[in-house]
């Protein structure tokens, strides 16, 4: 079987950059929208339901977005950055914590 990952960052609510992950000047770029992401989500489910998706850095966004993954058939592969945990804008140890009990293996 091949196996297909999709690497995300930051999965954001209508153009609120700064609500998840970094800000520093050109972070932006790598953020999503959550409508153009339920889009991905609905293709990615259709063409290769068996793809890998993987988050990067540990934004906040990575627990809003778990129950989209979950309807879709999914779970992420969170990958987080520890110096970051608890600050604005990134995930909570028990966020963390939540998202492990849920099925979605982290990376830390």
């Amino acid at each position: 079987m091949k196996i297909i990952a999709l690497l995300f960052d930051d999965v954001i609510e209508d153009s609120d950059w700064q609500s998840s992950g970094f800000t520093a000047p050109g972070a932006d770029l790598y953020k999503l929208e959550k409508s153009l992401f339920r889009a991905h989500l609905r293709a990615i489910r259709a063409s290769n339901p068996n793809a890998v998706l993987t988050f990067d850095d540990g934004g906040a966004s990575a627990h809003d977005i778990s129950g989209l993954l979950e309807s879709h058939g999914f779970r992420g592969l969170f990958f987080i950055a520890t110096d970051w945990i608890s600050r604005p804008g990134f995930l909570t140890a028990s966020q963390i914590q939540d998202l492990a009990k849920r099925g979605h293996p982290k990376n830390v």
